[in-house]
C-alpha cells in the first residue's frame, strides 16, 4: 500500500533520524553522543506517494521493518 511522502518522512524524524540536504531529502541517523551513522536514506522533492517496493528498500536501508 502506497504511503504519502510526509508520512514517511515525519516517521523517520520520529525514529530519530536528522534531516540533511543535497539534491534529494536525505536522512541520516545519529548516535546520542552527536556521531552520525552508515543508516541513511533520502526522498525526492517531488511529494508522489512512496509505493511499496521502494518502501522496502528504504526500510532496509535504515535497518527497520515495514509495517502496516
Amino acid at each position: 500500500m502506497p504511503r504519502k511522502q510526509a508520512d514517511v518522512e515525519k516517521s523517520l524524524l520520529n525514529k530519530g533520524f536528522q534531516p540533511g540536504g543535497g539534491d534529494h531529502n536525505y536522512f541520516f541517523y545519529y548516535f546520542k553522543a552527536g556521531k552520525k551513522t552508515i543508516v541513511r536514506t533520502k526522498t525526492s522533492h517531488g511529494g508522489k506517494d512512496i509505493e511499496d517496493n521502494l518502501l522496502v528498500q528504504m526500510a532496509k536501508q535504515c535497518k527497520l521493518n515495514v509495517s502496516c
